[in-house]
């Protein structure tokens, strides 16, 4: 029987994403004392780890890319458009 699910995330977003997630509570869970403490170095890991989903953002596969899952303001107001609100005063 195979697997239904389909995976759309590549190994490296999936590896960034956890990496971000232990790397941001490391720094939040650990105090600073000096230069080269864990707390700054997971600083500096959470940094890289930004830098690089920007750039794959650009450059990466096509589902993690920034193209795939940012749509233009028209397309987001035909996607929403029926959630607009009429503020209309009612008499």
């Amino acid at each position: 029987m195979s697997d239904p699910r389909t995976l759309v995330w590549g190994p490296l977003v999936r590896l960034f994403h956890w990496l971000l997630v232990v790397a941001f509570f490391t720094a939040y869970l650990t105090e600073a004392e000096e230069a080269g403490s864990l707390h700054v170095q997971a600083g500096y890991l959470v940094l890289g780890l930004v830098v690089f989903r920007i750039l794959w953002g650009f450059v990466g596969s096509q589902h993690a890319r920034f193209s795939d899952f940012v749509y233009s303001p028209a397309a987001r107001r035909g996607r929403c458009g029926h959630f607009q609100l009429d503020f209309a005063p009612t008499r």
